[in-house]
Order: C-alpha cells, then sequence, then structure tokens
C-alpha cells in the first residue's frame, strides 16, 4: 500500500535480484525458499507515497523521474538513480480537497 516500484525495462539487469540468487545459493536454498522467488526480478528502485490514496504515476520524458498525481490533490516528483536511490524534488498541492470529498 502505498508504494510506488520502478522496474528497469530494457536493460533488466539493474534489477534488484535476490541477494541468495547473488552468491549461488539457488540450489541449496530452492526446497525451502523456492527457486521462483531466488530467481525472480525486483524493482530497480521504489519510493512511498505520504498518503495512501489512490495516485496516477507516469515517467517523464528523460525517464529518469516519475510524477504521481494523487486524489487528495497532491502532486509528487520523484527522481531515481540507477543504483536505486530516489529523491522527491517536488510536491504541491493542486486541488483543495475535503476529506468528504475524497
Amino acid at each position: 500500500k502505498g508504494t510506488v516500484h520502478v522496474f528497469a525495462v530494457e536493460d533488466q539487469t539493474l534489477n534488484k535480484k535476490s541477494s541468495l540468487a547473488n552468491v549461488g545459493l539457488t540450489q541449496v536454498f530452492s526446497k525451502t525458499v523456492g527457486t521462483t522467488y531466488i530467481e525472480s526480478q525486483w524493482n530497480l528502485a521504489q519510493f512511498m507515497m505520504p498518503s495512501e490514496v489512490p495516485c496516477v504515476c507516469g515517467f517523464l520524458p528523460d525517464r529518469k523521474a516519475v510524477i504521481a498525481v494523487c486524489m487528495d490533490g497532491t502532486f509528487h516528483q520523484y527522481t531515481f538513480t540507477l543504483d536505486g536511490q530516489c529523491y522527491r524534488d517536488s510536491y504541491d498541492i493542486f486541488m483543495d480537497m475535503k476529506d468528504e470529498e475524497i
């Protein structure tokens, strides 16, 4: 709830993986943890929205930033790096919403 996940689609090697896969322990843990989990790709980056309300997210043209426009009348812009760090660059209230309108 409230988490936005960013995945690298063009270069999937940038996505994180289980630390068990990185150390080559797939066969050791495959029976207890499961091969699907160990070999799964995780997000490149993620960030939490301050409030758990529905949002519409999209990438900016440079594909290094995500904007989120939320049902509570807020606008957020997050920049992410290829090593998975996320920073909120912008925040604004574009509509004054009352609780009963949400």
